[in-house]
């Protein structure tokens, strides 16, 4: 028996859902006591790591491990958008309920989180608060919140593009390739570092830079 088909879904609070795609174990597969949440990079990153994203989800549920991809609150087809308020701690929250989801609808007792680039920060960050993550696997990650801010505004100085068309108002707008960052989640994102900050890690974590 082949591989089961992704199953698009939406989950986490009512009022604001998640967007998100279970890849399923086969049928034929012995019950995974783990499964794999994967934590998407930000804004044109995400762009670029999705197709690699989706194949390795399929992939490793394919191998008998399900999986589950997500798009964080405000982002994607997830309900919100990237100029509301408290980004940085909504996108935490986002992979609390992509944990609670992937147990919910496999039974995997414990979730290792793959997180790629940016997520990989937001994936450790979520990491420290639960007893459920077992492993944490870091593609390339952003360590320093506040040195990836500064990379982002290098970049799109770097690549003088026209002014973004985002509209006027009080909240302060940073152009990130095509993606918004308020001031204030500038600001969130700034007061994270993983290389001097000390968080509980999980029990195994690969990092791949």
């Amino acid at each position: 028996m082949g591989p089961a088909s992704p199953e698009p879904r939406y989950f986490g609070p009512e009022d604001r859902p998640l967007f998100g795609w279970a890849h399923p174990a086969p049928l034929s597969a012995a019950p995974s006591p783990v499964g794999v949440v994967v934590c998407n990079p930000f804004g044109y990153e995400a762009i670029c790591a999705h197709r690699s994203l989706r194949a390795f989800a399929s992939a490793i549920a394919e191998a008998g491990i399900p999986s589950l991809r997500f798009d964080y609150d405000g982002t994607g087809d997830s309900a919100g958008d990237d100029r509301d308020p408290d980004r940085v701690k909504a996108w935490v929250d986002s992979i609390h309920h992509a944990i609670d989801e992937l147990r919910r609808v496999s039974g995997v007792r414990e979730v290792v989180l793959l997180g790629v680039r940016l997520g990989a920060l937001l994936a450790a960050v979520a990491a420290a608060d639960r007893e459920d993550v077992s492993g944490l696997v870091a593609i390339a990650p952003v360590l320093s919140g506040k040195h990836h801010v500064r990379e982002l505004r290098v970049l799109q100085a770097a690549l003088a593009l026209r002014e973004a068309p985002f509209p006027r108002g009080p909240v302060d707008v940073q152009e990130a390739v095509g993606f918004a960052l308020t001031e204030e989640t500038q600001r969130s994102l700034s007061g994270i570092d993983l290389a001097s900050q000390d968080r509980r890690a999980p029990r195994a974590v690969l990092i791949l830079d």
